[in-house]
């Protein structure tokens, strides 16, 4: 299972938002759109 994680402030708490993704594309996607938003993201890979 691939992972994508990042933290955002949200009505001034930081959260640890996790959002599942199918493959490697999508990840990189998604990972790129939050750094492009000054937000630092990550990728991991969790084994079922």
């Amino acid at each position: 299972m691939i992972i994508v994680k990042w933290q955002e402030v949200i009505n001034g708490k930081k959260k640890d938002i996790h959002q599942h993704v199918v493959n490697m594309q999508l990840a990189n996607q998604l990972r790129n759109s939050k750094r492009s938003e000054g937000i630092n993201a990550w990728i991991e890979l969790e084994e079922k």
